[in-house]
């Protein structure tokens, strides 16, 4: 309700002068703009940065000079700050997605247990270092071979025959037998999920 507000929440004025003269702290909500005066500020403009409810932080503008702001200058810069916001708000998800996925890679490299993820055509496309350990491979030996080249012909009709369940969006658990690199089979009890 403040003429040296705007309906976005910014604040500016043309002359520190005169708005600390025609006005009590209370009508300023804020130090700031005292601050701004006694440092020789006259035009000053303080525009938030925020989306969706988020604060970023706030865009100030200060110069010495009386009168460089405008009504349509205020509302250029509350775009730039929405872009700014954007610009802001993306960073701060992709360092908690960073963050996510950090942990989560620490947890599955940790555990004690062999996990792998294969695509649609059965390669494989993950393994852990459990995994790979228990098989007698590195990871990076595993990655992109198919998932049956670690299993015993005998077992392949019984592979398939869970792929094709998981191919209808079911999961399971059950026991399959695993073939190392030296030949011996080990026995696995398998959690799968489509």
């Amino acid at each position: 309700s403040k003429p040296f507000f705007t309906q976005h929440g910014s604040f500016w004025t043309n002359s520190t002068s005169d708005l600390l003269a025609a006005t009590t702290d209370a009508d300023r909500q804020a130090r700031t703009r005292n601050r701004c005066h006694g440092e020789g500020y006259e035009s000053v403009a303080l525009v938030p940065l925020f989306l969706g409810g988020e604060r970023f932080g706030l865009l100030q503008l200060n110069d010495r000079r009386k009168g460089l702001f405008s009504a349509d200058l205020i509302a250029l810069w509350e775009r730039i700050a929405g872009y700014l916001s954007v610009a802001l708000a993306k960073l701060r998800t992709e360092e908690k997605l960073q963050d996510a996925e950090a942990n989560y890679r620490q947890i599955v490299e940790t555990a004690k247990e062999g996990i792998w993820a294969m695509d649609e055509q059965y390669l494989i496309t993950f393994v852990n270092g459990r995994m790979a350990e228990m098989l007698g491979y590195a990871p990076e030996e595993m990655i992109g071979r198919r998932v049956d080249a670690f299993m015993f012909a005998d077992d392949l009709r019984d592979h398939e025959t869970k792929m094709a369940a998981r191919e209808q969006g079911q999961g399971g658990v059950y026991e399959r037998r695993l073939r190392c690199r030296d030949g011996r089979g080990i026995w696995t009890i398998v959690s799968a999920t489509a």
